[in-house]
């Protein structure tokens, strides 16, 4: 039967163990449908093991299925629960990016990176048929990956588009991998997040510092992690799950070039100076997005573009770490 691709919805939890899938039972219910995705991307690659022995033929037999990893990619639109101290609904998405949350009761929700973050995500989806009676079910254990915070153009919306590294699911013995058929979860239990009433723009920005005090019209916020599977020999998937191995954040915006007496972006770049940028977007309380990077940010990369009739800068901003201190301190996104 036809699939309509573009319906599918995503489903997330938090695994209890990491890299045990948290089951169909637990994992395909309306309360962890937590957004709205886009251009969702999915990929495994089987490692392929052949065997071409001597003998009177000089074809191969049949190959051996070794690990069987997988990726994710997908985004959707970043907003906020709408009620300050409360995180937004996909808090374990950016949880299973190397962050941690601290929050401040009705105040703030600021996620940060954390190298002791082992948080590791099931993550399932449905495609539905075209009669929309049978339920296409892909599934991924051990889960974590990278986030990309973006927008392309000024009164854009701001995207989270994540990049996700996991094991193809599959039951202890092996007998159930994914995809498998089921009934679909009944559309009319599921209630998405209001990503209209409560959705930031690229735009309106409030006391921005440093490099995003000027006037910015591209922006792209790398958390730069770097993820590495684990094997796990008693799983049949011989895959354990997703691990942090590094992190590299890097800033990049675009914005207009002021005059030398007011800022001179070539000479810090050219002396490495160090800085730090923030950035409010919204106004209203449990509505708004601060970006903060710590003081030891520097230029990468500094390229010439036009804006229009104006002068422009697209800049690389390494986001670094006090240098002093053990604190993961290069950046932090908060939700207020």
């Amino acid at each position: 039967m036809v699939q309509q691709w573009q319906r599918k919805t995503i489903f997330a939890m938090v695994e209890t163990v990491p890299g045990t899938y948290m089951t169909d039972a637990a994992l395909f219910v309306a309360a962890n449908v937590l957004i709205q995705p886009q251009d969702i991307t999915f990929e495994t690659k089987p490692d392929i093991i052949e065997r071409n022995p001597d003998g009177v033929s000089l074809q191969p037999i049949q190959h051996v299925i070794g690990k069987i990893p997988a990726s994710l990619k997908f985004s959707h639109r970043c907003f906020t629960s709408g009620t300050a101290g409360t995180a937004p609904s996909y808090k374990p998405f950016l949880l299973a990016c190397g962050t941690t949350d601290t929050n401040v009761a009705v105040t703030s929700d600021t996620f940060a990176e954390d190298p002791n973050a082992q948080t590791t995500l099931s993550i399932g989806w449905e495609i539905l048929s075209e009669d929309g009676t049978i339920a296409y079910r892909y599934a991924l254990s051990g889960v974590k990956g990278n986030v990309v915070l973006k927008a392309g153009k000024i009164a854009d919306i701001m995207l989270f588009s994540y990049a996700f590294e996991g094991a193809l699911a599959m039951s202890t013995d092996g007998a159930t991998i994914y995809p498998t058929a089921a009934t679909p979860v009944t559309a009319s239990s599921i209630t998405y997040p209001d990503e209209v009433a409560n959705g930031i723009r690229f735009g309106q920005f409030v006391t921005p510092t440093g490099a995003l005090a000027f006037q910015c019209d591209t922006f792209e916020l790398d958390f730069g992690q770097k993820v590495e599977m684990l094997t796990d020999i008693s799983n049949f998937n011989s895959m354990g799950y997703a691990l942090i191995a590094d992190s590299t954040p890097m800033l990049k915006v675009g914005f207009r070039v002021v005059p030398r007496a007011t800022s001179d972006e070539l000479q810090k770049f050219a002396k490495g100076t160090a800085f730090a940028s923030t950035l409010t977007l919204g106004s209203t309380a449990g509505k708004r997005l601060v970006i903060t990077t710590s003081a030891d940010a520097q230029y990468k990369g500094l390229t010439f573009k036009a804006i229009g009739a104006a002068a422009g800068m697209e800049a690389q901003i390494a986001l670094h770490r006090t240098a002093t201190g053990t604190a993961s301190n290069a950046f932090s996104v908060a939700f207020t």
